[in-house]
């Protein structure tokens, strides 16, 4: 599938989500987590096959500077969303900010979206020929399946949606100009995880252990110093 063709139909399916979250009220809390919830993997997993295959590719063909200015323009939109998303899904969906935090979402994603298709996709097919987009589309449409597996597994695990799937992958990103910045993110923390919880953890049932072992201690000494007494 030619790669515009297929990021067109990603931007098309997430309008519809929002446009069904913005007909919802705070009485259908329900159904907002679930929309939200459909929301964000569909939004991780198409910024990060753009960061990881379709922007890169952009930004070598690039021969303007107008096209390099689209390509982070871009990056740094994918970073608005990714900071609103989260707050979104850490919202009661049936308060009043819920609400708006949905509204503010779908204007940035849609704005993102109108802009990416009447400027850098009309631009991105004036720099690539049939073949080229052709091969991109195809390695989007794969990594894309390989993602939404990943994340429906995590789903499935009950794993907290936004950001899971972009944090395991590559790195580096608008400060390199590769593209994808995806995975800092999800390393340092899991590496908080690992390290600092697991750790902590640790160090905390070794104080218990440690508190118990002196009080026993404590307790035998003042036995025995009693019995000698008497």
């Amino acid at each position: 599938m030619n790669a515009i063709k297929l990021l067109m139909q990603d931007h098309k399916k997430v309008r519809q989500l929002l446009s069904e979250l913005e007909g919802t009220t705070t009485r259908n809390a329900r159904d907002r987590q679930r929309l939200v919830q459909e929301i964000s993997n569909e939004v991780n997993v198409h910024a990060q096959i753009e960061e990881e295959i379709f922007y890169p590719a952009f930004k070598e063909a690039a021969r303007k500077t107008e096209d390099t200015d689209l390509f982070f323009e871009a990056a740094e939109e994918h970073h608005v969303v990714e900071m609103v998303l989260p707050e979104l899904e850490a919202s009661d969906p049936s308060s009043d900010e819920f609400t708006a935090k949905a509204k503010v979402l779908k204007e940035l994603i849609e704005h993102h979206a109108d802009e990416e298709e009447k400027e850098m996709f009309k631009r991105a097919r004036t720099l690539m020929d049939e073949d080229q987009l052709e091969q991109l589309g195809t390695q989007l449409e794969e990594r894309k399946m390989e993602l939404m597996g990943e994340e429906l597994e995590l789903v499935g695990a009950g794993a907290s949606s936004s950001g899971r799937v972009r944090n395991g992958s590559t790195s580096s990103s608008r400060a390199s100009g590769n593209g994808s910045r995806s995975s800092g993110n999800g390393s340092r923390s899991a590496g908080r995880s690992s390290s600092g919880g697991g750790g902590g953890g640790a160090r905390r049932g070794s104080a218990k252990t440690t508190s118990r072992a002196s009080s026993s201690s404590s307790g035998s000494r003042g036995k025995s110093t009693s019995r000698k007494r008497k």
